[in-house]
């Protein structure tokens, strides 16, 4: 796989755009003084995970990689969104350290990479493999 590859794949284009569309509107709702955002929060990550799931297999994704990567890029953008969003609006947020904020993000990266391992494998049919054949 080439960054050419990387750069037109659809599969990637539609996690993206789905993790910044379900990542601002969490931000957005997150913002509420109420404390009812709480409850979106499950509901937007299992639509992150299971969304794309219906997307590769729909389209027919052939490429493990592709599958795995479609959910990851949903799940990590909107992750970085909501994480960036938190933190401009906590003002308990200067005093988390890097590393704080590293391997935070790196927990959320590792449960991300199961949960797309495991959408990556479920979603790959017999038709897919045999068109990956050659």
């Amino acid at each position: 796989m080439s960054l050419a590859d990387v750069r037109t794949n659809r599969s990637l284009t539609f996690g993206l755009l789905l993790g910044l569309l379900t990542g601002g509107t969490l931000s957005f709702v997150s913002k509420e003084p109420m404390r009812t955002w709480e409850g979106f929060l499950m509901i937007a990550y299992a639509f992150v995970v299971l969304v794309p799931a219906i997307y590769v297999r729909w389209r027919r994704v052939p490429s493990f990689t592709m599958r795995f990567l479609c959910p990851l890029v949903a799940f990590m953008t909107l992750t970085v969104v909501f994480y960036i969003a938190l933190c401009l609006t906590d003002p308990n947020a200067s005093s988390i350290t890097l590393w704080g904020h590293t391997w935070r993000l790196g927990m959320m990266l590792a449960m991300g990479s199961v949960l797309s391992a495991a959408v990556a494998q479920l979603t790959g049919t017999r038709a897919v493999a045999a068109a990956v054949r050659p």
